[in-house]
């Protein structure tokens, strides 16, 4: 894997997915982005930003905004659950975020839910193709902030003395169910005797399989999913 390094400011994310509208052109959009973030920040982090969200959470063709999955669903969400979104998309922006969710649910089944920093130095050395320590500390820094975002660790004081934990999320139905559109979108129709407990959204957030049932009863309710059978599917 790849180092993370680029930070992300949450604020500054929903300031400029707020403007994005399907059809602008990326001119437009950048000089519409470039207003939005105000005169407080400089302009080598206005470029990093609009880079991190045009790159990552929106979809171009022709050099024009298309309509996606995830700004269908934020656009219609209430301003706590839009929160969720970007945490969780964020988070699933690089593939470390549930390799490290998936090793904090089997710490979670030990029963001591206490992590350290040194375990999760080992798990970024491990998995990114770099030696460099910078690029290590960066990524572990970016990784557990989003972990914590999305529920999956307690992070509690700062430097080497903080206090990890990992825990259980609980996302809301609907941003449960934008991860699971989105695996649903990429992977087809999933078996729902498995998808509790192995979807993406399960996964990251380690919330059990309860919750997830419940969060995907819901998605079925509301009409986003179909099961047929034992498969769950994207409704057409």
């Amino acid at each position: 894997m790849k180092s993370w390094t680029r930070t992300l400011n949450l604020d500054d994310a929903h300031t400029l997915l707020a403007i994005s509208r399907p059809g602008m052109t990326r001119k437009q959009w950048e000089k519409v982005a470039n207003k939005a973030l105000g005169d407080s920040l400089s302009k080598a982090r206005k470029n990093e930003l609009t880079h991190l969200i045009r790159e990552n959470f929106l979809d171009w063709e022709d050099g024009r905004l298309q309509a996606n999955l995830f700004l269908a669903v934020y656009d219609q969400a209430p301003a706590e659950v839009q929160q969720e979104l970007v945490d969780l998309h964020w988070a699933l922006s690089h593939p470390i975020s549930l390799v490290a969710a998936d090793w904090l649910g089997t710490v979670l089944e030990t029963g001591d839910p206490e992590v350290t920093l040194d375990q999760v130095d080992d798990l970024v050395a491990e998995n990114l193709d770099t030696e460099s320590k910078q690029s290590q500390r960066k990524t572990r820094t970016i990784l557990l902030k989003a972990l914590e975002n999305v529920g999956v660790m307690d992070n509690m004081g700062t430097g080497r003395h903080r206090q990890l934990k990992a825990s259980r999320g609980a996302p809301s139905p609907l941003a449960f169910t934008y991860v699971l559109l989105r695996e649903l979108a990429e992977s087809g129709p999933r078996n729902v005797d498995t998808l509790a407990a192995e979807s993406w959204a399960s996964r990251l957030t380690q919330c059990g399989v309860g919750h997830a049932n419940r969060c995907i009863g819901w998605a079925i309710h509301a009409n986003l999913v179909d099961q047929i059978d034992n498969d769950i599917k994207v409704v057409s």
